[in-house]
């Protein structure tokens, strides 16, 4: 049987250590992703939040490999033992990006919802001078003052700023007269965005992705 070996004379024992801290690196995305996601759609934080979750789902998909692999090591009689402690530090760390991925898409979903009834006023705004004017304003800044007193924020740390089509570029999206988004990528190589369309046709997929209701609105998944 493995023991420890004895601790030097003057310095403190490390009986365990080497073993404690590979078990919580493993367990750290059950807390780093929820952490990511409320910093990210919060409004403190920062958009470089958006690149960690692609961080650590990318060695999680070598871990699920070697999951799988991991077993057939444990026939050989000399690998057994390092095998055995590797593939539980596998499954441990597949497990934990799992839930944590899961608790970040219940924070990132609760933001959007919660994003709906803060553009409420936003919305109304537009819809109003586009009754007033006869067309909807040319941009989000024509709104001010007679409309709104100023241009609202998100609320989202890394999406903080509302983005305003009209004219033809909005018509492209199911005939709108304008279309209200925001720019929402979600980590790795994507353009997400959640949109606003006045006459409320938002097709299940097109626009390069599918699309989920969300109150009045929609999230593009590209």
């Amino acid at each position: 049987m493995h023991e420890d070996p004895p601790p030097i004379p003057g310095q403190p024992a490390r009986r365990g250590s080497r073993y404690i801290v590979p078990w919580l690196v493993v367990a750290s995305p059950l807390l780093v992703l929820p952490l990511a996601e409320y910093f990210t759609v919060g409004p403190t934080g920062t958009w470089l939040l958006v690149m960690l979750p692609g961080l650590i789902v990318l060695p999680a998909l070598v871990v699920f490999v070697f999951v799988f692999v991991g077993p057939f090591l444990l026939l050989s009689p000399r690998l057994r033992l390092k095998a055995l402690r590797r593939w539980g530090l596998c499954l441990i760390f597949v497990a934990s990006t799992i839930a944590g991925g899961r608790m970040a898409r219940e924070i990132r979903n609760d933001a959007f919802h919660r994003l709906t009834q803060r553009s409420s006023d936003l919305v109304a705004a537009i819809k109003h001078y586009e009754r007033v004017k006869g067309a909807p304003p040319p941009g989000l800044d024509a709104l001010v003052p007679e409309f709104l007193k100023a241009v609202p924020g998100t609320g989202m740390a890394a999406y903080p700023a509302y983005r305003y089509r009209t004219g033809d570029d909005a018509r492209r999206f199911a005939q709108n007269p304008w279309v209200l988004w925001v720019s929402t990528p979600s980590g790795g190589v994507n353009f997400d965005e959640f949109m606003y369309f006045p006459l409320q046709n938002y097709p299940q997929r097109g626009y390069g992705g599918s699309l989920q209701r969300i109150g009045d609105w929609a999230y593009l998944h590209e």
